[in-house]
């Protein structure tokens, strides 16, 4: 079950169990980054950068809209920069693209220390760990077979291990991919797109989230069978930065645990097991 210690601001740590977790990532600790929507030099971002470099992170996952409009992407490249270097993560830094992100910003941020995945899959050479992401702008909305046709060879330390199986995360900005993540065997859906609502009436009721997905389900920790989706409420906005109301930016903090997970009452559907 997810758990909420304190942790900086705009960190929202949250423990998840799997019950087939390899051994080496046990505490694996992945900080998860969605929808900055930048167009200018705000706190916020300044907030965001200081607080990953007060955690500790493995992996630096990203699920795109990093820039807001086109003409943001200088300054949108420059903070991802500075948010990478803060953050130092152990393993790295793997991203994919939003709706929002432009062709230039793609170039932009090939400079920097991190692999940008486009319907591609990188398998890590240091753990047993595949991460599939999936590029989405306004033209293209994601391949998902082509991403898992691009699947690399067993990376060198586990090539050849007798029941080698991984653990596999998808990285998808709009979180209608889970029903077929969960076909094909993921463990972990990252996505972002929806910014929990944004504008949400009491008890977290989203009036509206901007893709074909079910309101109820804007924000949280869900799962269909045995694949965990992690939907993030974002760290921007979109219309105007002021238009939040009862639904504050974070960016979760997942650390991957063994033991089991609560079993699906339903595997044909999408269940919530922590609303954010």
């Amino acid at each position: 079950m997810p758990t909420r210690p304190t942790g900086p601001p705009l960190i929202h740590p949250v423990d998840l169990a799997f019950a087939e977790l390899p051994e080496p990532l046990a505490g694996l600790r992945c900080l998860h980054v969605s929808d900055l929507h930048i167009r200018h030099r705000r706190r916020r971002y300044e907030t965001l950068i200081e607080s990953a470099r007060q955690t500790d992170v493995d992996l630096l996952l990203i699920t795109g809209d990093m820039m807001h409009l086109p003409g943001d992407e200088a300054l949108a490249a420059e903070l991802v920069g500075r948010l990478i270097e803060a953050a130092n993560p152990r393993f790295g830094t793997v991203g994919s693209f939003g709706n929002h992100d432009t062709a230039d910003l793609h170039r932009l941020l090939s400079d920097l220390p991190a692999t940008w995945l486009c319907d591609e899959t990188w398998a890590s050479d240091r753990l047993p760990l595949r991460i599939t992401g999936l590029h989405y702008d306004r033209v293209r909305r994601g391949d998902l077979v082509a991403a898992m046709l691009d699947e690399p060879a067993d990376p060198p330390g586990f090539r050849g291990l007798r029941g080698f199986r991984g653990f596999r995360v998808l990285l998808a900005h709009m979180p209608v991919w889970l029903p077929a993540a969960a076909q094909l065997g993921f463990d972990l859906v990252l996505s972002g797109h929806t910014h929990g609502g944004q504008v949400r009436l009491p008890g977290k009721l989203a009036l509206e989230n901007n893709c074909d997905w079910p309101l109820r389900l804007s924000s949280g920790v869900m799962r269909r069978g045995r694949t965990t989706m992690v939907l993030s409420r974002g760290l921007g906005e979109t219309v105007s930065e002021r238009l939040r109301f009862n639904c504050p930016p974070h960016a979760p903090l997942i650390t991957l645990r063994q033991g089991p997970a609560e079993p699906a009452a339903e595997p044909d559907r999408v269940e919530m097991i922590e609303r954010w």
